[in-house]
């Protein structure tokens, strides 16, 4: 397997369909590990934001509770354990959510002796009926596809970023993501990045919306995996993607594909096509969007089978294939 998460037929077959489901309940899960995440700050706090936005993914509202693990090299001081319990603590307080109820803390040989990880599973409840979605229906993306995935290679690899980006560039990126001192899950959560719960706003005011988050895989992972769930087509019109320059040159420089490099915070809605500009309306019009992200219709379902991605402007018409790695990993 490559490096990263499994890809959605895995999860599928072998993890998703074995797990009972309460009906009034859903459930997400987030894990990082100091070896993929260290310069990005506090690594439960990105375990955090992966399982908050996997549980809206998944339609879920109101946290009821959360359990935490820890697994530990065995150089891991206990000040470490101690200021990332700290941090999930003031994260679930500070959003008003029910407490901690249990977990788990083990040293394992399987790390590095001075790497952590950390997993982190939330139960919520079911508070978004799962929309089905039909041919014809939009993809609306809201948020920037890959941002998250940006930062982190910054973060990572400044010192060879300096052969083609000086300082200047590289902090001006870093300082527009971390505007007004957000924090990693205040810039990349969903509830805080677009608006609390867009998918509960959506279906309040009488629409339907599917929820893909973008995560590992980016753009074109969350678009074949809608797809795939559906059993539809998608076409994604190239030429509507709203896209930063600053992500577009970063990965040239690592010959990476953009589309394809960890989106966290971003999300794609599959919705009704006469719905769409009341759709448009509920996400852009949040009160918590004033940092102006966008939101963009970049394509749609098909009867047709298959994912493509088209540009009228390269003349272009290519295939998006099952997720095999993040771009983040082939560096």
């Amino acid at each position: 397997m490559e490096r990263g998460t499994v890809s959605n037929h895995i999860l599928n077959r072998s993890v998703t369909r074995h797990i009972r489901k309460n009906a009034d309940a859903t459930t997400g899960i987030g894990t990082a590990s100091s070896a993929e995440d260290i310069s990005m700050g506090y690594i439960t706090e990105i375990a955090y934001l992966r399982a908050v936005n996997n549980l809206y993914g998944r339609g879920g509202s109101e946290i009821r509770e959360l359990s935490l693990s820890f697994m530990l090299g065995s150089a891991v001081c206990e000040d470490t354990i101690r200021r990332e319990m700290k941090r999930l603590t003031e994260l679930v307080y500070n959003d008003d959510k029910d407490a901690v109820i249990s977990g788990n803390t083990f040293v394992s040989g399987s790390l590095k002796e001075d790497e952590y990880t950390v997993s982190v599973v939330i139960n919520g409840n079911e508070g978004l009926k799962k929309s089905t979605v039909s041919a014809g229906d939009r993809l609306i993306l809201a948020g920037y596809p890959a941002r998250y995935g940006t930062e982190l290679l910054i973060r990572r690899y400044r010192e060879k970023l300096r052969e083609r980006f000086n300082d200047i560039f590289l902090d001006e990126y870093l300082f527009k993501c971390e505007k007004d001192g957000k924090s990693v899950y205040e810039r990349y959560s969903i509830g805080k990045y677009i608006g609390h719960n867009i998918g509960q706003k959506i279906e309040k005011d009488g629409l339907k919306a599917r929820i893909k988050p973008l995560s590992f895989g980016g753009l074109y992972r969350a678009v074949w995996e809608m797809s795939d769930e559906s059993g539809l087509g998608a076409e994604v019109f190239h030429d509507s993607i709203i896209m930063e320059q600053e992500t577009i040159e970063i990965a040239e420089f690592f010959r990476i594909n953009p589309y394809m490099l960890l989106g966290t915070g971003a999300v794609i809605l599959a919705c009704d096509a006469e719905k769409i500009e009341e759709i448009l309306n509920d996400i852009s019009g949040d009160s918590s969007a004033k940092d102006k992200q966008p939101v963009c219709v970049i394509g749609e379902l098909k009867k047709e089978k298959g994912c493509t991605v088209v540009s009228s402007l390269y003349d272009v018409k290519r295939e998006i294939t099952s997720y095999k790695s993040d771009e983040l990993f082939k560096i």
